[in-house]
């Protein structure tokens, strides 16, 4: 599958082909972040092993001029606790993971004001559904490779907007549906090879605003438009479409607001409210052969999540402690509750998750930080038939460790 990124592209190389003079005078720096965070995961209860998080960051530059820099970054990190990701329609429990992150990012500044950023980038991201099961080969590892552009105005000190638009493929080269080794007259949308590999185009707006001394708010905004070209549409309880494959568009938005308090030279707090929401509207049905049960729009969902961070400021270096929370609650328009048997019933499933988090940063050094955190989630919802994927649980967590930047 070629990405055709044509604008990108062009800009890239727009940024690359400077002038010789240009190149002798260029300036280069780096930064680097290096973490490490040793703790324990508890799930449903039942605490795992000592486990730890690491994570580590380079970021060489090259200035070529006053209006052009190049930035080269990887980010890589390993994450020793359990999480529950949704990846296939459903909740996996993955007991660790890695990720991989290259990107090339040019930055060109054709007026003080404007700053457009081209970016390409790589990740691979490899996930364990067991310990025992070897790196690079987990069903679920995905590659995902982008390509795309960001173009930022700068209206005045304290109003900013950006629009953006990324084309990025996800690969998944290690699954291989179970379905499609099988007949296809079952109606079955799982039937393809590769039915998870998905060609994406996303378009994206930001903007950051400032009133007064001290109030901040932020807005975001997302839509992808997401095909999938190994994912036949499911028609009928033992039919498939043999044109139309799986599209889904999504859609996603957040605003924030920062405003902080001064209760005297080295005490402070920054409250941060906010809210966020997302949807899903896909054409792909569902079969169950085993229920003899054809659900339409079986993919499709609305979720909102108000949440809300409190950053307590202590001394003058400073130390800072945050309690945050979030409250999502996930409906599903289409998608029936099952009972413990599998048996369908007549209400729509949702999905309420609540999360409680609890951190602290504290300057030891000049880019040494000591660094502490526990966090609780709980998942409920209306849906007990759970053979497949998670949907009620909860999971603890805690962590201690440092970060150090370079």
């Amino acid at each position: 599958m070629k990405i055709k990124t044509p604008v990108a592209l062009a800009a890239l190389f727009a940024a690359l082909t400077v002038s010789s003079s240009e190149m002798s005078a260029a300036e280069f720096s780096s930064v680097g972040n290096f973490g490490f965070l040793g703790g324990q995961y508890l799930y449903a209860g039942a605490p795992s092993s000592l486990s730890g998080n690491l994570s580590l960051g380079f970021s060489p530059s090259v200035k070529f001029s006053g209006s052009a820099t190049g930035i080269l970054t990887y980010s890589g990190s390993y994450r020793g606790a359990k999480e529950v990701a949704q990846l296939a329609g459903g909740g996996t429990l993955f007991q660790d993971a890695q990720s991989h992150v290259g990107s090339l990012k040019i930055v060109l500044s054709p007026s003080k004001k404007i700053k457009i950023r081209p970016l390409v980038s790589y990740r691979k991201e490899l996930l364990r559904e067991t310990l025992g099961e070897q790196w690079t080969k987990g069903l679920f590892d995905y590659d995902k490779i982008s390509a795309g552009a960001e173009a930022e105005c700068e209206f005045s000190k304290k109003h900013s907007a950006a629009v953006g638009a990324d084309y990025f493929t996800l690969a998944f080269p290690n699954y291989v549906s179970l379905e499609s080794r099988q007949t296809a007259d079952l109606g079955r949308e799982q039937a393809g090879a590769k039915t998870l590999d998905s060609a994406n185009l996303m378009i994206s707006a930001r903007s950051s605003h400032a009133f007064g001394r001290k109030l901040k708010l932020r807005l975001d905004a997302a839509s992808v438009a997401k095909n999938y070209p190994d994912q036949p549409v499911a028609t009928s309880l033992d039919a498939l479409s043999a044109t139309q494959k799986r599209a889904d568009a999504a859609i996603a938005s957040a605003a924030s607001v920062s405003f902080p308090f001064s209760f005297s030279r080295d005490v402070g707090l920054i409250v941060e409210p906010g809210y966020s929401y997302s949807s899903l509207d896909s054409n792909q049905n569902r079969a169950d052969a085993r229920k003899a049960r054809f659900i339409a729009d079986y993919y499709d969902y609305n979720q909102g999540a108000p949440s809300a961070n409190l950053h307590f400021i202590f001394g003058k270096k400073p130390a800072v402690v945050t309690l945050g929370g979030s409250l999502s609650s996930r409906n599903y328009s289409s998608r029936p509750v099952q009972n413990a048997d599998g048996d369908y019933l007549t209400d729509k499933i949702y999905v309420n998750e609540t999360l409680s988090t609890l951190a602290a940063a504290y300057p030891v050094a000049k880019d040494l930080k000591a660094r502490a955190s526990v966090s609780h989630l709980k998942s409920e919802s209306n849906m007990e038939y759970e053979s497949v994927y998670k949907y009620n649980f909860e999971s603890s967590a805690y962590f201690i460790g440092f970060n150090f930047d370079f």
